[in-house]
């Protein structure tokens, strides 16, 4: 059995490829999952052990077998309660960040519609909706959408879009890394020209990733 194969496989299921999201499910570093699909690093038994227990795959996963096993408390449910939050993202200049954060309420989706449509998520339980205002990310949302966000994510890791803070204001911006290593933050509207580049100047906190809208796009 070619353990490095279905290490491989797994990350195309169900962290679409991603090894910094799969390596952020299983509290390791990027470059050491990258190592061992280059068989760079072995890939014993201890990691084998580590990766099947935080993923609740069952011992002997990567041995072959594929035991019984009970499912995490996330998935023995059929369906997860999302918080909505009273929080409005900006895609134009900017909301005044709330005091407290006020659930308002909530919506049910199933855990299997999550697995699927969003497998590279930090945690079903990081999931939160928030509404986004303006029209700085036309046509990829648009005014008044609501937005699913994985606040788990509190630092840009992948080009996205994420809800972002600065200056006592609430966004929801484009966030993507030049070959210069300095972050850019951008509408994608085309008729809106702004343009930010993170080089240090600038205090900015990074509250969550957008892993969906819910016009039924994707991000």
């Amino acid at each position: 059995m070619d353990r490095v194969k279905l290490l491989q496989d797994l990350i195309d299921s169900r962290f679409e490829g991603s090894q910094a999201a799969f390596a952020r499910a299983i509290k390791k570093p990027a470059s050491l999952v990258s190592q061992w699909l280059s068989r760079h690093r072995g890939f014993g038994d201890a990691s084998a052990r580590h990766i099947e227990l935080e993923l609740s795959l069952g011992e002997g996963y990567f041995d072959g077998r594929r035991p019984a096993v009970a499912a995490p408390p996330e998935q023995q449910s059929t369906a997860i309660s999302i918080a909505v939050l009273d929080v409005a993202g900006s895609m134009g200049f900017g909301e005044s960040i709330p005091e407290h954060e006020t659930v308002i309420n909530r919506i049910n989706v199933e855990m299997e519609w999550v697995r699927k449509h969003l497998p590279a998520i930090s945690s079903p339980g990081n999931l939160k909706v928030i509404s986004g205002y303006g029209d700085s990310m036309m046509p990829t949302f648009n005014d008044g959408d609501i937005l699913l966000v994985d606040t788990g994510i509190r630092a840009v890791n992948i080009d996205g879009v994420y809800v972002l803070s600065a200056n006592d204001r609430l966004y929801v911006k484009r966030v993507r890394q030049r070959m210069d290593g300095h972050f850019e933050i951008s509408s994608d509207n085309p008729t809106v020209k702004t343009v930010d580049v993170l080089n240090g100047d600038h205090e900015v906190t990074v509250h969550g990733r957008v892993v969906w809208a819910w016009n039924g796009r994707k991000l």
